[in-house]
């Protein structure tokens, strides 16, 4: 590890009269001597180092034609001299050549760059060289910095006031991290450079901010399933940040930073907090395709339950907060909803409706036959009455019951295994073992060994796909008709809610298994495939980023309310 002083050599002043070191500069280290303008500030780092035990190691000196004639042996005396006064080491001056063309630069820059090691620490002085020198310093140390080098000093000589001194202005230069901390949190949700700026600020707002800041760049880029609440406390703190006052330099560029955050993130006046579609469009903006697809198949169900795009009863919802998963009610309730049957066969009733709804689950254990059952639920009859092959299944289902259990709903101790027309599943009913109807109906809502298909095939009367949530979408007028549970938004039209739907499956179904490289399982089925085609959703294995984020935003785009 070296210290190292990167400069660009002067010209001598015009008002030579042969004196070395007449002038004095004053600093926060005591005063400084030197003729030419880079003198004091070298003396300056040459003393701030020996004050710390340590040395410079290395001058790295730019100079153009002129500069290297008219001041450098000045230059090279005044440094040995000085050095040999604090009783040090004089460190390897190496000339850099420059020329003023801007074409010239990256020579400049390569021949810097062959003398910088990854661990070395900079010093520069940005007094000297033409007007792009300062341009010059400034490219050099910020790719230093990218590749891991570490600016420590940067100082400046000012002759034109009274008295002369040496600023110190690495502050001014660490600014530039400000602005790379921020675009990098914009860009790739890391806040991280952030944090480590503002480590040491007494500001409890802007420290908050950074840690929710930081919560929200792990949640995001792990895609957590606490990312909703961490949304919350990010707007909780940036909602504090616009009313806070201060005069601190460092916390009032904080602010303006996070105003362009703000913009970035499609927070305003009038919309004030960030929301999960403002999320996923960032993330598709800055190509974080998996965090994207992941979020919104996670995420877009709460959105539009939140938005009121689509609802339920109580009941339903308090089902759906019971589940024991790791999802949210909304996302427990958005597939529910997806799986509302408008297809009214007995396998799609047993599946979707008897293993999920203890009140009709209920009304079955408590009727005898078919007639009692729907006098006893005016739902159940509007089902039947729409479905022959419902009605047929709820039939056999009550044969059932009676052959096997008594009138208390116990089994019965010998089992007459003539079931007439059902002796083809004769064999599976009998292996249920249920001590009780009630436990066979859990088990046979499970669709034990496919018992429900078998008892009452579908016969064809509203079935258009084998996929459930295909076929509610496409019958989406059916499904509400059929159950008075559910409801959607009427702000947009029927049509427009099933182009959501159809986003939501296809993003979930295709895109997130493919993004996620998922197993063969997961693939889309032949009528999923052509499905999605028919409504030219692209599903190939070519697809290209673009495709992706032209379907993500379109699909976003439809959610106006």
């Amino acid at each position: 590890m070296k210290n190292i002083l990167i400069l660009n050599l002067s010209t001598a002043p015009s008002d030579k009269n042969g004196k070395v070191d007449m002038y004095n500069y004053e600093s926060d280290n005591g005063e400084f001597k030197g003729l030419f303008s880079n003198d004091a500030p070298t003396k300056y780092v040459i003393d701030f180092l020996i004050r710390q035990n340590k040395t410079l190691d290395k001058i790295l000196c730019i100079k153009t034609k002129k500069s290297y004639e008219e001041s450098y042996s000045h230059f090279e005396k005044m440094v040995k001299d000085f050095c040999d006064e604090k009783g040090v080491l004089t460190p390897n001056i190496v000339l850099i050549s420059s020329h003023h063309a801007s074409t010239d630069m990256a020579q400049t820059i390569q021949q810097i760059l062959e003398n910088v090691d990854k661990d070395d620490k900079i010093y520069i002085d940005t007094t000297g060289g033409a007007r792009n020198a300062a341009y010059l310093l400034m490219f050099i140390v910020r790719f230093l910095e990218y590749e891991g080098v570490v600016l420590k000093k940067a100082v400046l000589s000012v002759h034109t006031d009274n008295p002369r001194r040496i600023e110190d202005v690495t502050s001014l230069y660490k600014k530039f991290e400000l602005i790379n901390a921020a675009n990098t949190f914009t860009s790739f949700g890391d806040a991280s450079e952030l944090a480590k700026l503002y480590e040491g600020t007494q500001n409890v707002a802007i420290t908050e901010t950074i840690n929710a800041m930081k919560e929200f760049s792990e949640a995001v880029t792990l895609c957590k399933t606490d990312l909703g609440e961490i949304i919350k406390k990010l707007n909780v703190q940036l909602k504090k940040l616009s009313s806070l006052q201060t005069s601190d330099e460092n916390d009032i560029l904080f602010l303006r930073i996070v105003d362009i955050i703000k913009e970035k993130f499609n927070i305003s006046k009038n919309k004030e907090e960030l929301n999960y579609k403002d999320v996923i469009t960032w993330c598709v903006k800055n190509n974080l395709i998996q965090q994207a697809i992941t979020i919104y198949a996670e995420k877009i169900p709460e959105y539009l339950y939140d938005k009121k795009y689509f609802g339920a009863n109580q009941s339903i919802i308090q089902l759906c907060r019971d589940e024991k998963n790791n999802y949210s009610t909304a996302y427990n309730l958005f597939n529910k909803f997806l799986n509302i049957s408008p297809l009214l066969t007995f396998e799609d009733f047993v599946v979707n409706f008897v293993k999920n709804n203890e009140k009709i689950k209920k009304q079955i254990i408590q009727s005898n036959n078919i007639d009692e059952l729907i006098n006893a639920s005016a739902y159940l009859k509007k089902l039947t009455d729409r479905s022959q092959t419902l009605k047929k299944g709820l039939t056999i289902l009550f044969r059932i019951k009676r052959k096997m259990y008594d009138e208390c709903g116990n089994r019965r101790v010998n089992i007459d295994k003539n079931f007439g027309v059902l002796e083809e599943v004769t064999n599976k009913i009998i292996s249920i073992k249920a001590k009780n109807f009630s436990g066979f109906l859990n088990e046979f809502a499970n669709n034990h060994n496919g018992i429900a298909s078998d008892i009452s095939p579908y016969d064809g009367e509203i079935k258009q796909y084998n996929h459930a949530k295909i076929n509610m979408i496409e019958n989406l007028e059916e499904c509400l008709n059929i159950s008075s549970d559910y409801w959607i938004t009427n702000k947009i039209s029927k049509d427009d809610m099933k182009l959501i739907l159809r986003d939501c499956l296809y993003i979930k179904k295709y895109l997130r298994n493919m993004i996620n490289h998922a197993s063969e399982d997961n693939k889309l089925t032949k009528e999923e495939k052509e499905y999605f085609r028919r409504y030219n959703y692209p599903e190939n294995e070519n697809l290209r980023i673009d495709d992706i984020k032209k379907v993500i935003i379109g699909a976003l785009d439809r959610m106006i309310i």
